[in-house]
């Protein structure tokens, strides 16, 4: 419930079912990760950060640990800790190549200015998402505020990724 209530921009609702999910298996990683992603989502990054660090420390083989990754990049990226949100990145597309990932690495490169290796992940998220363009992040990414879907759309449009 706590997926559907957070794609769903169901903020509040989305944090309740994964707190609950968690006094009922104070063990279960997924939930301390779908609750990081939410309170990224929601202006809460340092506390997305640390939930996702539990998620971690939980079930460090799990085969979701680029979601955990990405939670924590994300974050950073919000908090225009650029370098960080890279760098997390690039970990997480060791593990997974998917959208989010490289939609993250493009807006952080963009903010950065770097150039090397971005037509490589342009080209990995058109393999994955032919017609993606910058306004399409608001559609990936959930965002409660939306200062925090400018800071990915301009990383996007630095990056090169088309507004249309």
């Amino acid at each position: 419930m706590g997926l559907v209530h957070m794609q769903r921009r169901e903020h509040e609702s989305a944090q309740e079912e994964f707190e609950r999910a968690i006094e009922l298996n104070p063990s279960f990683a997924s939930a301390y990760q779908g609750l990081g992603w939410t309170m990224v989502y929601d202006k809460q990054p340092e506390e997305g950060i640390r939930k996702a660090q539990e998620a971690q420390l939980l079930s460090p083989n799990d085969p979701s640990a680029w979601g955990m990754i990405l939670i924590q990049a994300q974050a950073y990226l919000n908090m225009r800790e650029y370098t960080k949100a890279e760098r997390l990145g690039w970990q997480a597309k060791r593990l997974a190549d998917n959208l989010p990932i490289n939609c993250l690495l493009l807006a952080s490169m963009g903010h950065l200015g770097r150039t090397d290796d971005r037509e490589t992940v342009l080209k990995d998220l058109y393999k994955v998402e032919p017609s993606f363009t910058v306004h399409g992040v608001a559609e990936v990414f959930p965002f409660r505020h939306q200062e925090d879907l400018e800071i990915w759309e301009e990383g996007l449009r630095l990056a090169g990724v088309p507004e249309n």
